[in-house]
């Protein structure tokens, strides 16, 4: 296989699994950002995180949102905790949106 190949081949693969991290989202992307953004807030006011969700949840309880459904989405994208929504789920949103 050439050089051009693979890397069409690998472009594709990217863009699809972009795709189907967008399609996987619980809840509107904007909100998403807009969690991290409330998180960030919250962690720098409160002296860091607590090792628990309570700010991630305290945010989804005030959206129109299955709260529960989204937490598991963040948990099982590695967010267990509030800074971990953070370091690792909008990493995520940062590589794929």
């Amino acid at each position: 296989m050439d050089k051009a190949r693979k890397k069409e081949l690998l472009k594709g693969y990217k863009a699809k699994e972009k795709q189907n991290f967008k399609d996987s989202l619980p809840m509107d992307e904007e909100l998403f950002w807009n969690l991290f953004d409330y998180v960030d807030e919250k962690l720098e006011a409160n002296d860091g995180c607590d090792h628990s969700l309570t700010f991630t949840r305290e945010f989804l309880e005030k959206q129109k949102v299955d709260v529960e459904s989204v937490l598991d989405w963040i948990i099982k994208e590695g967010g267990g905790c509030d800074c971990e929504v953070l370091y690792n789920v909008e990493e995520r949103f940062e590589e794929y949106c």
